[in-house]
């Protein structure tokens, strides 16, 4: 059980045993879920790494943010990554990279892959398969003018399947239910399900017109890489309940940009045009640009569908693309068009506008006009430029370009594709990459469950030479602070030694088994420890750029025991008085017994010289002791029986027993046996002694 959380898988390993509660407190202790299962036994499941995350939607979460939490153990460079696993699926499972299509999904330790109509699930720290599904119909291109078409949660899958949104078991692919979207007001209209996203226990979606999402990908017409591009438009929003299968709310009247749909703390964002003219005309598409009539931003209540507010929203270039993404209680707008990227920050308890910054394409073509805001650590990514999230100020650092696509980040990093897979840190300014590796051409790596994970989704690139296969990588860095001993347990007291691996950087500690920040006490010296602590801890390094950045934390605890008193009394059985020692385990502390086999409190006698017994009697000892504090802790209880015979045995007999010189009769050794077996000394020796005939005339 103490090593089961390093044998078992994060998330998916479990371990079945029989057991009750004292196996369930074990399992616990070891850093493992416990529940009951089955005819007794015990299901033991280890959890998610620590600083991990899941990636449940298109952008990360639902918030659209491109980082969803992953602190990836503080991995900043391609070097602070070892191959984790490698293999499939390759690109034979998908369609041409360049139609951009969904990124992948990362939940409760399964990697979901979407292939050209075809699901593929793996273990996402082993890579092995769990299972794959055939979808005809399930295809979804041309995702920066789109909505992504599923989503996650810990055990189902939802995707859009042409007029559909299928919800399958996590686990093993079955179909568990179908749902029709909720239509918009146009009469005769088909409608396909366009937008996808779980939102705690509602099912958010769009109904968008029949044949509008992209799904042609053989050929250069479908590399929409232009710089004037229309963007689907839905005409229903809604929420499902999936469990019954009933609508909670819809809202229908208008035409709501999909890539624009946000959901974050308990609202729906959206972008949607009331425009008269535009809704008797579009075709399920419409082309975005500069006083574009009849805009609103809208703010809803995710579980009723009512209105919080709306604001008109006048747009400023957004012919190439547009998206909208949310942190901090902040939306950040970024339309792009002829060379600018207009990015705008609006408070998202009213809509009022914050700041409103232009700053130039990194690039013409090849996704250099089509970046995203990515936000993280209060900054603001719009490749190349990075922004302050609280101001729009610039921020020292430029974001490499060189590659087709967007990027997604962890806490310390931003993941994407410059020529080959590539790796920036905005703090310290370093780029790397990893050779012959190329990911596709919108967002297929994606950094969750503490590993970075990139199904292949190359195939079909022109430039070669390349690496077609999945693959996932483990930060290799060993941690910036380590421990002075391998040890977790003293009974006494413990000087802790904490060591850094790194020149230059500051120690920092918490005892009570909270996050260290940089508040918490630096460390200069050995910390003494006299009971059990849970000691977590990281180091702080100094910035080219200003500021600091931590490692990732490291974590033990340390358990002080409290083992039970000896009792060295060499017998267990006399005839007149004993003298029963009793011995410390620990240096400190102070023993307390009893005689009638109690457990001993604070009040017993206490030990300070060997007890002199003259009955039979029940010894049971406990050692006792006062923290620095004043916080009392107590040990462990040792017992022992000791047994007054009121009567000498025959010194023939005990010879003869003892030693067997003479043969002992039967009537001896049975009156023996069964004394000793019912613990009756004194009786049956003296049954014995005085009835039994016996040699040498007794």
């Amino acid at each position: 059980m103490p090593n089961a959380p390093r044998l078992l898988r994060p998330e998916t390993g479990c371990l079945v045993h029989l057991g009750g509660a004292a196996e369930a407190a074990t399992a616990e202790a070891a850093g493992l879920r416990a529940e009951p299962g089955e005819d007794g036994m015990l299901v033991a499941r280890r959890g998610p790494l620590e600083g991990s995350a899941a990636w449940t939607h298109q952008y990360g979460a639902a918030d659209n943010a491109g980082y969803a939490g992953e602190t990836l153990a503080g991995v900043r460079a391609a070097n602070d990554l070892d191959v984790q696993w490698i293999g499939r699926p390759g690109p034979r499972d998908h369609a041409d990279r360049m139609v951009r299509h969904p990124a992948p999904l990362v939940a409760a330790g399964r990697l979901f892959i979407q292939g050209q109509e075809r699901l593929v699930t793996l273990d996402a720290a082993t890579g092995v398969p769990l299972w794959s599904l055939e979808v005809p119909g399930l295809e979804r291109y041309d995702i920066p003018h789109d909505a992504g078409n599923w989503a996650a949660d810990s055990r189902h899958l939802f995707v859009a399947v042409d007029g559909q949104c299928w919800q399958l078991s996590a686990d093993r692919g079955r179909v568990v239910s179908r749902f029709e979207p909720v239509p918009g007001v146009r009469p005769d209209a088909a409608w396909d399900w366009g937008y996808v996203a779980v939102d705690g226990p509602r099912l958010m979606g769009t109904a968008n017109l029949r044949a509008v999402n992209a799904k042609g990908w053989w050929g250069g017409e479908y590399w929409r890489d232009d710089e004037v591009n229309t963007v689907v438009v839905s005409d229903s929003l809604f929420a499902i309940d999936p469990a019954s299968g009933a609508v909670a709310w819809s809202r229908t009247g208008s035409a709501i940009v999909n890539c624009s749909i946000t959901l974050a703390g308990g609202r729906a964002f959206l972008l949607e045009c009331r425009d008269p003219a535009t809704l008797a005309g579009h075709a399920g598409r419409i082309m975005l640009h500069d006083d574009f009539p009849g805009l609103h931003l809208v703010a809803v209540d995710a579980a009723t569908g009512r209105t919080e507010w709306e604001q008109p929203f006048a747009m400023v270039g957004g012919k190439a693309m547009f998206s909208m993404v949310w942190a901090d209680g902040t939306l950040v707008t970024c339309a792009s068009e002829n060379g600018t990227f207009h990015v705008e920050a609006r408070s998202a308890a009213d809509g009022r506008r914050l700041w409103a910054r232009r700053v130039p394409w990194g690039g013409r073509g090849h996704g250099g006009h089509y970046s995203r805001p990515v936000i993280v650590d209060g900054r603001v990514i719009v490749r190349p430029h990075v922004l302050a999230l609280a101001s729009g100020e610039p921020l020292p650092g430029t974001m490499p370009g060189g590659g087709c696509g967007t990027y997604c980040a962890s806490r310390d990093a931003v993941f994407f594709r410059s020529g080959d897979s590539a790796v920036w840190s905005p703090a310290s300014g370093q780029f790397s990459s990893f050779s012959r590796l190329r990911p596709g051409c919108w967002l297929s790596a994606v950094p969750a469950a503490g590993l970075l994970l990139s199904p292949e989704a190359g195939g079909g690139c022109s430039c070669g030479g390349w690496l077609e296969t999945s693959i996932a990588f483990a930060p290799a860095r060993r941690p910036a602070v380590s421990f002075g001993t391998r040890e977790r347990s003293f009974i006494d007291g413990l000087e802790l030694g904490l060591f850094n691996r790194v020149a230059g950087c500051t120690i920092r500690y918490t005892i009570d088994g909270s996050e260290p920040d940089e508040r918490s006490p630096a460390y200069s010296g050995p910390l003494p420890l006299d009971r059990s602590a849970t000691i977590r801890t990281a180091a702080w390094f100094a910035e080219p750029a200003g500021g600091s950045a931590r490692s990732e934390i490291v974590t033990a605890t340390f358990t002080r025991r409290y083992p039970a008193p000896v009792i060295e009394s060499g017998t267990t059985v006399f005839t007149d008085t004993l003298t029963v020692p009793i011995a410390r385990t620990g240096t400190t502390g102070e023993i307390r017994y009893t005689l009638d086999g109690s457990d001993p409190t604070g009040a017993s006698p206490a030990y300070r010289e060997p007890i002199v017994l003259d009955a039979t009697a029940d010894v049971a000892a406990r050692g006792f002791w006062t923290h620095a504090d004043g916080t009392p802790a107590a040990g462990d209880v040792a017992r022992q029986r000791f047994l007054k015979v009121t009567r000498r045995l025959p010194e023939a007999l005990a010879v003869n027993f003892q030693t067997r010189s003479a043969p002992v009769p039967e009537g001896y050794v049975r009156a023996i046996t069964e004394g000793l077996q019912q613990n009756l000394w004194v009786e049956s020796l003296g049954f014995c002694a005085g009835l039994c005939p016996g040699p040498r005339g007794l």
